[in-house]
């Protein structure tokens, strides 16, 4: 799909120079160097201009204060088209300008005209949790069903990125798998309203809600369901004949919430669950090795049994709605086992490495991508299921990772104690922040070793003396409310620590 003069004929703005030549867009993008320097492929791009003021509403990264558009523009052989608020007189002819009152605005208007031009399905996920990996699985199935998908780059769900996200529409794929996080759902702030409206997607997934966002929320009096109230903003401008999907197993007054929200707008709800029969996905049978799970689900009329690599509660919940959005679209489940055989979350989910210390040999788990309530009990859930494969200790090492107050960070952390008894686990250290505290002092005496370090020198120094086959996560949240935990697994297997963009 390509978009010529004709097609910008629908679109506000004006062109500043016009030539007689035949020409096409077939690429947008707003970002110098990750949408257009290193995509070599880009022949005919339209670079659109979101200065510094439209970035910094959105908390997008800022320009640099030496970039020159300019400059820039005449430097990238893909660059066909610039997308403008005010013209840059002295470019060259063969760039066209089309000059336009907000680039922001023309941005989310290019990317829903050309949303309305699409046939193929649009599948969207958001939740408090759970999100990415069930987004990455419904893309995995869809390419081991030979079909062309396109999804988010990366952990990219913000608000500013989803136009590009839904413009690169243009490469024609059979679906689209697009997360939302809970910026693009709302419905008050300065860009006027969700922009998940856009994508009018023919499947929606809710994969869960709560353990997050509520510390943005501290005025109002029921945290959860306001952010079940955004969250559900997902089902808006979707068409009345396509369904929604939802966790069962959500605490029963939101999963009700949001069953009566969706079934006002779609006709159909399909729901997924780690045991109740009741769900229209389900965990019939779950077999613990070492190194995996085995795992027989029941996903509509189909039964399939897969051998699940990722550990966890998490994984498997997440499997179960992947399948539900597959087979909403009219699919056929492929052998799960293969599909997945090669699977992997995002850096930092869950992140098996092979450590060697004095005493032999440690498994190191790194799963410093987040920290919200339900990811920290998935971690506590690995532990119970395969720490007994494990002959040395079971380590966790935590930190407080949600966006939360200090008083609920602690009330949180209290909270685990009685799963951290249940999962066997020998040694909790708790790292850095002092909310933590409070859950490490009432440990003490009821396990093996309850520590608080404050310093990362020390974890690194206590986890090379621990005893061969001992199993250690990490758990915290990636770069986020001063976290540098992200840190440790890099330290100790002496490797540069990469940030995530």
């Amino acid at each position: 799909m390509r978009l010529d003069s004709n097609d910008f004929k629908h679109l506000t703005g004006n062109f500043y120079n016009e030539i007689d030549t035949d020409w096409s867009i077939d690429y947008f993008g707003h970002k110098p160097g990750m949408h257009f320097e290193h995509i070599s492929t880009v022949e005919n791009g339209a670079f659109i201009d979101l200065n510094n003021t439209h970035r910094a509403r959105m908390h997008a990264r800022l320009l640099p204060d030496n970039f020159d558009l300019k400059t820039w523009v005449q430097g990238q052989k893909g660059i066909r088209l610039v997308v403008l608020e005010a013209p840059i007189k002295d470019l060259p002819d063969e760039i066209l300008q089309f000059i336009v009152p907000d680039t922001w605005e023309f941005y989310k208007e290019v990317a829903g005209y050309i949303r309305q031009r699409f046939v193929g399905s649009m599948i969207t996920v958001t939740g408090s949790v759970g999100k990415t990996t069930t987004r990455l699985m419904v893309a995995q199935l869809i390419k081991a069903s030979n079909h062309e998908v396109i999804t988010n780059l990366g952990n990219e769900n913000a608000r500013h990125v989803l136009p590009h996200l839904l413009t690169s529409l243009l490469k024609v794929p059979d679906a689209m798998v697009a997360e939302l996080s809970i910026g693009t759902l709302n419905t008050v702030d300065a860009n006027n309203g969700p922009i998940s409206t856009l994508f009018n997607a023919d499947t929606a997934v809710i994969t869960q809600i709560g353990g997050a966002h509520a510390g943005q929320r501290t005025n109002i009096s029921d945290p959860q369901l306001d952010v079940a109230r955004r969250k559900a903003h997902i089902f808006m401008n979707m068409n009345p004949n396509v369904q929604a999907i939802l966790n069962y197993d959500m605490e029963p007054r939101i999963f009700k919430y949001l069953q009566q929200v969706a079934s006002k707008k779609v006709a159909h709800v399909y729901t997924f669950s780690q045991k109740d029969q009741h769900a229209d996905a389900y965990v019939m049978e779950q077999t613990e090795y070492r190194k995996y799970s085995e795992v027989k689900i029941r996903v509509l009329d189909e039964i399939k049994t897969v051998k699940m690599t990722i550990p966890g509660d998490g994984s498997v919940i997440d499997l179960l709605a992947a399948c539900l959005a597959y087979k909403a679209q009219g699919l056929k489940l492929p052998d799960l086992t293969m599909a997945f055989s090669k699977f992997k979350p995002l850096n930092r989910e869950l992140t098996f490495h092979n450590l060697k210390t004095p005493t032999g040999q440690v498994t190191l788990v790194d799963d410093t991508y987040n920290s919200t309530k339900y990811s920290v009990e998935n971690v506590l859930s690995i532990f119970k299921k395969k720490g007994k494969f494990y002959k040395g200790l079971k380590v966790l090492v935590l930190e407080t990772g949600d966006d939360i107050t200090e008083k609920q960070a602690e009330q949180l952390n209290l909270s685990y104690q009685d799963k951290i008894l249940e999962s066997e686990i020998d040694i909790v250290i708790g790292y850095r922040d002092r909310t933590i505290k409070p859950l490490i002092d009432s440990l003490n005496g009821k396990i093996s070793e309850a520590i608080y370090y404050p310093d990362m020198k020390s974890i690194e120094k206590y986890i090379e003396n621990l005893p061969t086959d001992s199993l250690i996560i990490v758990k915290g949240q990636h770069w986020k409310y001063g976290s540098d935990l992200w840190k440790l697994t890099p330290k100790l297997l002496k490797q540069p620590a990469k940030t995530i963009s």
